[in-house]
């Protein structure tokens, strides 16, 4: 036919320039951006949706892909875009950091860390040299071998002995003991100290009251006498 462009209601062959009622030919699919577009050869950048024979475009960043992307870790991608890496053990492509990998640029691969860092310098399974630049929750950072441990046993490698530790513990006990003893002694002695002031002002004011009462009666002997 040599067409252009196709009537409303009929579909494009492309590589044919074709128009048909009904739908694709066998062996040709839809195109996701134009359902009544019709080609058997794979467009770049697009996948087979086997479901509903259409080619369906891939999602940044990927350059070629197996399918639609999941999640941000299943992207289910062939190739990346450039300045993008694939994973070794995903479909899924990156830039720049991400924890839990490392990028080796020679080989254009992200590579896992070690189990025990979020982030690290350079892939590795040595528990003794885990290159870590930070740790997962819940470990302990070692700068001086860049490694990622456990909290019990952060103790164990920095090599203490036990009598030390003991010591540490009986000093902290007779620091709080201490502590606590000088604070009830505080206590006690402002208690006195009020207490005590209580007690002047009581005295005063029975002296008062004594000599106003001996004054009184001293008043009324003087007058008697008169």
């Amino acid at each position: 036919m040599g067409c252009k462009n196709c009537k409303e209601g009929y579909f494009y062959i492309l590589d044919e320039f074709n128009c048909i009622l009904g739908g694709c030919l066998e062996g040709y699919y839809h195109l996701d951006i134009n359902y009544y577009l019709c080609t058997k050869i794979k467009p770049e950048r697009y996948y087979l949706d086997e479901s509903t024979k259409t080619y369906r475009a891939c999602e940044s960043p990927c350059e070629e892909c197996y399918g639609a992307k999941i999640s941000d870790t299943s992207m289910n991608c062939i190739t990346c875009e450039e300045d993008y890496y694939k994973t070794e053990d995903t479909n899924s492509c990156y830039k720049g950091e991400i924890d839990y990998y490392y990028l080796d640029l020679d080989n254009k691969i992200y590579k896992r860390c070690h189990e025990n860092c979020k982030r690290c310098y350079s892939a590795s399974n040595d528990d003794n040299n885990m290159a870590c630049k930070n740790c997962k929750d819940g470990y302990f950072y070692k700068a001086d071998t860049l490694n990622c441990i456990l909290p019990q046993n952060f103790i164990k490698r920095q090599k203490i002995p036990l009598t030390i530790l003991k010591d540490y513990n009986f000093y902290i006990f007779m620091s709080i003991f201490i502590i606590s003893i000088l604070i009830s002694f505080i206590i006690f002695l402002c208690f006195f100290k009020k207490k005590n002031k209580e007690n002047k002002i009581d005295l005063n004011q029975s002296q008062i009251e004594m000599k106003s009462k001996n004054d009184n009666e001293k008043e009324e002997k003087e007058l008697s006498i008169n």
